[in-house]
């Protein structure tokens, strides 16, 4: 937390932080975020290149 002083009143005030559930939220959002665009890389990326057939 911080402390901060009202310069009109001279009080000290703490400033709230951002609650818990809402960072660990974030970071679950943004892990999913990053495992979708890798898995979706991977698939673009494996298999053979243009041109050439599958082996069967």
């Amino acid at each position: 937390m911080t402390r901060l002083e009202n310069l009109t009143t001279g009080a000290t005030v703490r400033s709230k932080g951002v609650p818990k559930a809402a960072v660990i939220l974030a970071v679950i959002v943004f892990a999913v975020i990053l495992i979708v665009f890798a898995w979706l890389a991977y698939q673009g990326f494996s298999g053979p290149p243009p041109g050439f057939e599958e082996p069967e």
